[in-house]
C-alpha cells in the first residue's frame, strides 16, 4: 500500500524516507497500491474525509518520483469504488498498470468477499477497458462470482490479459474468504495468470505461533505451484506496518519488512531448488512487471 502510505504521510518526510530505506535493503520489486473502501472506513481508519481518486493518485506520483526507490514499482489502484470508466485513461498517463476492481464490499463494478454479487455492467466495461489499455488485472480481494466474471472477461476477449491475484492463499489449507479454492487457482491458470502467495497470518492460519504460521506459509507456496507450476507463483507481503500509525487494531505480518528477503528465502530453502527460488522470489514477478510496462505490440 506503498501510494496511500505516500499520500497519508506526506507531510512527514522523515517517516517516508525510514520506509524507504528498508523497501531499497529488502525489496526487488513492489506493487505499490493506493487502496478505497467505503467513505465511512476511509475516514475512520486513514482519516481522509474528502476522496478524489485521479487527484489523491496524481498527489502520491508526484510523490514517488522524487524518492529514490531501487525496486521495480507496478502502480495500482485497490478499490475501483470512487473512479469512472473513462479516469482509466487519464490514470493510465500517469504510470497506473493495475486495478483490483473491488475490495472487500461491493461497488458499482462488482464485489468483494463480504458480497455474494458479481460483475455489474458497468464492471464488465471497466474490464474491458482496462484490458484494452494494458492494465493488469487483479483478482485478490473479488468474490467467486466476481472473480469467475473476470475469468470469463478474460478467456473471450481478443487481446491477451496481464492477470494475477497479487496477494491470495490456498483456500483448501485455510478457509479463509480471501483465499482461493482450487477451481479458483486452475483457472486463474488457464488464463496464464500468477498467484502471489501472502504473508499476512491470518490468511496463512488459524495457529498463532510464529514457526508453525511460517511453516504454514511455505506449505501454501507449494500448494501453489503444484496447480500452477513454478513459473506462476510469487510472493506478497501486504505489509501494514504504517497502519500501527494510525489505528491500535493493526495485526503485524508474519515476517517483518526489515529482515523479510533473508528469511523468506531460508525458508525456501527447505524445498526448493536455488533456480527454483530466484523464480518465487522474483523472476516470475518480473514477468508481470515487464509485460505491464512494455508498450503492447499491436498485432497482439
Amino acid at each position: 500500500d506503498l501510494l496511500t502510505i505516500l499520500y497519508i504521510f506526506q507531510n512527514d518526510k522523515n517517516y517516508i524516507n525510514k520506509q524507504i530505506k528498508i523497501i531499497n535493503k529488502n525489496l526487488t520489486g513492489i506493487c505499490a497500491n493506493m487502496y478505497f473502501m467505503s467513505k465511512k472506513e476511509m475516514k475512520k481508519e486513514l482519516g481522509i474525509n474528502r476522496i478524489n481518486t485521479k487527484k489523491m493518485f496524481e498527489k502520491s506520483i508526484e510523490i514517488l518520483n522524487k524518492l529514490n526507490i531501487k525496486p521495480k514499482i507496478l502502480l495500482s489502484i485497490e478499490g475501483c469504488d470512487y473512479l469512472k470508466v473513462k479516469d482509466l485513461n487519464y490514470l493510465k498517463q500517469l504510470g497506473l498498470n493495475a486495478i483490483i476492481p473491488v475490495w472487500n464490499n461491493k461497488n458499482k463494478y462488482g464485489s468483494g468477499i463480504n458480497t455474494k454479487k458479481g460483475l455489474t455492467k458497468k464492471g464488465k466495461k471497466l474490464i474491458k477497458q482496462a484490458i484494452d489499455l494494458n492494465i493488469g488485472i487483479d483478482l485478490s480481494h473479488a468474490n467467486e462470482k466476481t472473480f469467475f466474471d473476470i475469468i470469463d472477461i478474460i478467456k473471450k476477449h481478443h487481446k491477451k490479459t496481464v492477470c494475477y491475484a497479487s496477494h491470495s492463499n490456498i483456500k483448501k489449507i485455510n478457509n479463509h474468504p480471501r483465499n482461493l479454492s482450487d477451481k479458483q487457482i486452475v483457472a486463474l491458470k488457464e488464463v496464464d495468470g500468477y498467484l502471489g502467495i501472502v504473508t499476512y497470518p491470518d490468511f496463512i492460519t488459524k495457529i498463532k505461533d510464529e514457526e508453525k504460521i511460517k511453516k504454514e506459509y511455505l506449505n501454501h507456496i507449494k500448494y501453489a505451484i503444484k496447480i500452477m507450476g513454478i513459473n506462476k507463483v510469487t510472493l506478497a507481503t501486504d505489509n501494514m506496518e504504517f497502519y500501527s500509525n494510525l489505528n491500535n487494531n493493526y495485526s503485524e505480518d508474519t515476517f517483518k519488512l526489515e529482515n523479510i528477503k533473508a528469511e523468506i528465502t531460508n525458508l525456501l530453502k527447505k524445498s526448493f531448488t536455488k533456480k527454483e527460488i530466484s523464480k518465487i522470489m522474483s523472476e516470475n514477478a518480473t514477468k508481470i512487471y515487464s509485460a505491464l510496462t512494455q508498450k503492447r505490440n499491436n498485432n497482439n
